[in-house]
């Protein structure tokens, strides 16, 4: 009898841990690990990219190209067709927009033809600079300060132009274009 009962006391001593050792000592699949693989080198950012730069590139020298106009143009002509095109819409545009307009085409003129700075001075500044025997705009002071002076008056005194004055303010304007143009473009 003390046999049998050894023997249940070790069957169910056994069973006892029989019962526990599979859940203990075997555990479950671990989940898969990644390792971690660099990425490959891909071309494509660097054709776009790329594509990008030379787009900004061409657009950026597209629009110099623009800006500076033909470059067969003379300054005489482009002043004259500015002029030409001011003159269609005179009547549409208040005394200051049209001598601003004419002022600008006239001063950009001078400053191609000549090589004169005179869209970065004032009139005052520019026509002090035209009193020497030097400047190839002395023969042409007087017209030009005339015409300089008309345009300032609208401009920043406010004044108004009937179409006679307009008439006048842009025939001024392509007078001093003409003539001005026959002078040699020589810097002062």
């Amino acid at each position: 009898m003390k046999r049998i009962a050894f023997t249940l006391l070790s069957l169910f001593c056994l069973s006892a841990f029989a019962a526990e050792a599979p859940e203990d000592d075997i555990r479950g699949p671990r989940p898969a690990v990644e390792i971690p693989v660099p990425k490959e080198f891909s071309l494509a950012p660097w054709l776009i990219g790329a594509g990008l730069l030379v787009a900004a590139v061409l657009l950026l020298w597209w629009w110099k190209k623009g800006r500076r106009g033909a470059a067969g143009i003379s300054a005489q002509n482009r002043a004259m067709h500015d002029l030409s095109a001011i003159d269609r819409e005179r009547n549409n545009l208040d005394a200051g927009p049209l001598a601003d307009k004419s002022t600008g085409v006239v001063r950009r003129f001078i400053a191609e033809r000549f090589g004169i700075a005179a869209p970065q001075r004032t009139t005052e500044e520019f026509l002090r600079s035209l009193t020497g025997d030097a400047s190839p705009l002395t023969s042409h002071r007087e017209l030009l300060a005339g015409f300089l002076q008309s345009c300032d008056a609208a401009k920043f005194a406010g004044a108004s132009f009937d179409a006679a004055e307009r008439h006048a303010l842009l025939e001024a304007a392509f007078r001093f274009v003409r003539a001005a143009g026959d002078q040699p473009p020589t810097a002062s």
